[in-house]
């Protein structure tokens, strides 16, 4: 029972998806697994924020990539949404410069999976 209501959703996905037209001059950089939290001694990017930061905004942005977030961004096991938002902002602003050239494409992984649940109760 459960595997055919899988399987619906997974059928109602493929639906409502997006198509991406990509051609030979496109640059992607895939990105997963940052588990951004709240700064603290279980935020396991927090060592690497300003090469994050500076590798996003003056190497790929600058230059034209389209960037796909391939899940696990935040960590939501460990860290309530709110912190995590509060302590990235300026990762968060730099995201939203890829999305203002719709340059963006953001999947959930099973870390940061309560966004689509928060998503969908708005």
């Amino acid at each position: 029972m459960e595997s055919n209501l899988i399987y619906k959703q997974l059928i109602a996905l493929k639906q409502n998806a997006t198509a991406c037209h990509i051609d030979d001059r496109d640059k992607f950089l895939i990105m997963s697994d940052l588990h951004i939290g709240d700064g603290g001694p279980l935020d396991d990017a927090a060592q690497n924020e300003a090469l994050i930061l500076a590798t996003l905004q003056e190497f790929y942005l600058s230059r034209g990539f389209q960037l796909v977030l391939n899940g696990d961004v935040e960590e939501l096991f460990k860290h309530p949404l709110k912190r995590i938002r509060q302590r990235w902002k300026d990762l968060y602003t730099v995201f939203g410069k890829f999305a203002s050239r719709t340059a963006l494409f953001k999947l959930v992984g099973n870390h940061d999976f309560d966004l689509l649940r928060k998503k969908n109760s708005n």
